[in-house]
């Protein structure tokens, strides 16, 4: 939701927050569910400098993960989301983690869809045997 995008960057900098990166939204679903109609944790989060100590903070990263970046309107990203699928699995991985996109080029930044960038990551592991 863009309102929510929104509010998250405003909440930023009424903290005195100062971004650092673009938003990244996390899927607390299996994978693709969040395409299929289907109730969804979905999470907010921006990047910031010198994050405070408490439970509205928490770091991100810092794990092995397969990404694409997809170029466009984001209607067509579930098409990248599956190809990204199938290669952790025909390389002998499975999905660790939740799916997050990073919304590198956004509508808040260009109104042309066409010129979007979003960075789809899905964390991953070796699959046991490998």
């Amino acid at each position: 939701s863009l309102d929510r995008w929104i509010e998250i960057t405003e909440e930023a900098k009424a903290l005195k927050l100062h971004p650092r990166g673009p938003v990244i939204v996390t899927y607390h679903v299996n994978p693709l569910d969040q395409f299929l109609g289907k109730d969804c944790l979905i999470e907010f989060a921006i990047q910031v400098y010198h994050p405070r100590e408490t439970e509205r903070f928490r770091t991100f990263g810092g794990f092995m993960a397969a990404t694409l970046i997809h170029l466009g309107r984001y209607e067509e990203i579930t098409a990248k989301h599956i190809k990204l699928i199938s290669w952790i699995n025909t390389h002998d991985y499975e999905v660790a983690g939740p799916v997050s996109e990073e919304f590198i080029i956004s509508p808040v930044d260009v109104n042309n869809a066409e010129e979007h960038v979003t960075k789809i990551i899905i964390p991953v592991r070796k699959k046991e045997g490998n």
